[in-house]
Protein backbone atom coordinates (compact mmCIF):
# COMPACT_ATOMS: atom_id res chain seq x y z
CA UNK A 1 0.00 0.00 0.00
CA UNK A 2 2.72 2.80 1.31
CA UNK A 3 3.98 1.75 -2.68
CA UNK A 4 0.42 3.11 -4.22
CA UNK A 5 0.50 6.08 -2.34
CA UNK A 6 3.90 7.77 -3.18
CA UNK A 7 2.93 6.65 -6.89
CA UNK A 8 -0.42 9.14 -6.16
CA UNK A 9 1.64 11.67 -4.50
CA UNK A 10 3.84 11.75 -7.35
CA UNK A 11 1.41 11.14 -10.38
CA UNK A 12 -1.75 12.54 -8.97
CA UNK A 13 -2.16 14.66 -6.24
CA UNK A 14 -0.01 17.80 -8.27
CA UNK A 15 -2.28 17.03 -11.32
CA UNK A 16 -5.70 16.94 -9.24
CA UNK A 17 -4.83 19.39 -6.81
CA UNK A 18 -5.96 19.80 -2.93
CA UNK A 19 -9.35 19.44 -4.52
CA UNK A 20 -12.07 17.27 -1.76
CA UNK A 21 -12.72 14.61 -4.08
CA UNK A 22 -16.27 15.76 -4.47
CA UNK A 23 -14.74 18.63 -6.66
CA UNK A 24 -12.64 16.63 -8.42
CA UNK A 25 -14.11 16.21 -12.02
CA UNK A 26 -13.36 13.93 -14.80
CA UNK A 27 -11.13 16.70 -16.61
CA UNK A 28 -8.80 16.52 -13.56
CA UNK A 29 -8.52 12.76 -14.06
CA UNK A 30 -7.86 13.39 -17.62
CA UNK A 31 -5.41 15.72 -16.25
CA UNK A 32 -3.61 13.48 -14.84
CA UNK A 33 -3.30 10.68 -16.90
CA UNK A 34 -1.69 13.29 -19.41
CA UNK A 35 0.74 14.51 -16.88
CA UNK A 36 1.91 10.82 -16.36
CA UNK A 37 1.99 10.44 -20.31
CA UNK A 38 4.25 13.50 -20.64
CA UNK A 39 6.50 12.33 -17.77
CA UNK A 40 6.60 8.66 -19.66
CA UNK A 41 6.25 6.79 -16.76
CA UNK A 42 5.68 3.34 -18.81
CA UNK A 43 2.54 2.40 -18.73
CA UNK A 44 1.66 3.55 -15.59
CA UNK A 45 -0.85 6.40 -16.17
CA UNK A 46 -3.11 3.15 -16.69
CA UNK A 47 -2.69 1.89 -13.43
CA UNK A 48 -2.93 5.66 -11.87
CA UNK A 49 -6.19 6.05 -13.46
CA UNK A 50 -7.59 2.35 -12.06
CA UNK A 51 -6.30 3.28 -8.59
CA UNK A 52 -8.08 6.49 -9.02
CA UNK A 53 -11.23 4.69 -10.29
CA UNK A 54 -11.00 2.52 -7.13
CA UNK A 55 -10.56 5.52 -4.62
CA UNK A 56 -13.57 6.97 -5.91
CA UNK A 57 -16.13 3.68 -6.12
CA UNK A 58 -15.10 3.25 -2.31
CA UNK A 59 -15.66 6.69 -1.83
CA UNK A 60 -19.47 7.11 -3.51
CA UNK A 61 -20.27 3.32 -0.96
CA UNK A 62 -19.39 5.17 1.93
CA UNK A 63 -21.23 8.28 1.10
CA UNK A 64 -18.12 10.43 0.89
CA UNK A 65 -19.54 11.78 -3.08
CA UNK A 66 -22.11 11.06 -4.93
CA UNK A 67 -20.85 10.72 -8.35
CA UNK A 68 -17.64 8.93 -9.64
CA UNK A 69 -16.25 11.34 -12.05
CA UNK A 70 -14.18 8.81 -13.97
CA UNK A 71 -17.49 6.59 -15.09
CA UNK A 72 -17.77 9.92 -17.72
CA UNK A 73 -14.20 9.67 -18.71
CA UNK A 74 -13.78 7.96 -22.41
CA UNK A 75 -10.97 5.62 -22.09
CA UNK A 76 -10.29 5.05 -26.27
CA UNK A 77 -7.17 6.59 -26.86
CA UNK A 78 -5.96 7.97 -23.23
CA UNK A 79 -4.00 5.06 -22.50
CA UNK A 80 -0.45 3.67 -24.47
CA UNK A 81 0.35 0.79 -23.40
CA UNK A 82 3.82 -0.54 -24.54
CA UNK A 83 3.87 -3.27 -27.42
CA UNK A 84 4.39 -6.52 -26.74
CA UNK A 85 6.48 -8.99 -28.15
CA UNK A 86 6.28 -12.49 -28.77
CA UNK A 87 8.90 -15.15 -29.24
CA UNK A 88 9.05 -17.44 -31.53
CA UNK A 89 7.73 -20.95 -30.65
CA UNK A 90 9.26 -24.26 -30.84
CA UNK A 91 8.07 -27.06 -33.68
CA UNK A 92 7.97 -30.31 -32.09
CA UNK A 93 10.93 -31.60 -34.30
CA UNK A 94 12.93 -28.58 -32.25
CA UNK A 95 11.85 -30.24 -28.91
CA UNK A 96 14.93 -33.50 -28.81
CA UNK A 97 17.17 -30.61 -29.14
CA UNK A 98 16.36 -28.43 -26.82
CA UNK A 99 15.86 -31.33 -24.21
CA UNK A 100 19.58 -32.28 -24.97
CA UNK A 101 20.82 -28.37 -24.88
CA UNK A 102 18.91 -27.78 -21.36
CA UNK A 103 19.86 -30.83 -19.56
CA UNK A 104 24.12 -30.04 -20.54
CA UNK A 105 23.30 -26.09 -19.23
CA UNK A 106 26.51 -25.68 -17.03
CA UNK A 107 24.60 -23.10 -14.77
CA UNK A 108 22.65 -23.37 -11.73
CA UNK A 109 19.34 -26.18 -10.98
CA UNK A 110 17.16 -23.72 -10.57
CA UNK A 111 17.72 -22.06 -13.79
CA UNK A 112 17.42 -25.52 -15.95
CA UNK A 113 14.51 -26.95 -15.92
CA UNK A 114 14.51 -31.13 -16.01
CA UNK A 115 11.57 -33.17 -17.47
CA UNK A 116 12.72 -36.44 -15.98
Amino acid sequence: MPYVVRRLEKDAFPAIGRKPLAKIEPQGLVAMVKAIKKRDAQGFEKRAYQITVQIFLYAVAHGLVALNPATDVKLEGLFTMPKSTNYARLSARELPELKLKTEAYPGLAVTRSRSS
